[in-house]
């Protein structure tokens, strides 16, 4: 993980140099090329992300920590309903994961099931103040 963000930082900075020498003095030629390169670097690693999930889930499909990493990159690339299903296997497997209560309500939030997302918030404020008192 150490290298991939060592190669991320190199390949971020190698590619806004070329787009701002390439723009010449128009800053707003210069500010497009590098939203546009920034936005291209990290759709990849989203997408880089999601497949190093895929992998872990091949590796122990009863990893619910697996399931929620997943569902947040999903959610991150825009696949809202994809993060909802991640979220929800990993609540299947681990009804007590706060990240995946929280996730999925995110999620759900965002695609308009506010009454879900109330349900997932509630769960996931009770797992965590039963987790923190002892009480659970």
């Amino acid at each position: 993980m150490k290298h991939l963000c060592q190669l991320f930082v190199f390949v971020s900075f190698v590619i806004m140099t070329a787009g701002i020498s390439a723009c010449g003095n128009n800053p707003t030629d210069t500010q497009k090329t590098v939203l546009e390169n920034g936005s291209k670097i990290g759709a990849a690693i989203v997408d880089s992300s999601v497949a190093q999930w895929n992998k872990a889930i091949a590796f122990n499909p009863q990893s619910a920590q697996a399931y929620s990493g997943r569902g947040a990159f999903k959610y991150a690339k825009g696949d809202k309903q994809g993060a909802i299903e991640d979220f929800t296997k990993a609540i299947q497997i681990d009804p007590n994961s706060i990240t995946a209560h929280s996730g999925r309500g995110a999620a759900r939030f965002t695609v308009g099931d506010i009454t879900g997302a109330i349900g997932d918030f509630i769960n996931m404020a009770r797992l965590s103040f039963f987790s923190r008192s002892g009480n659970g």
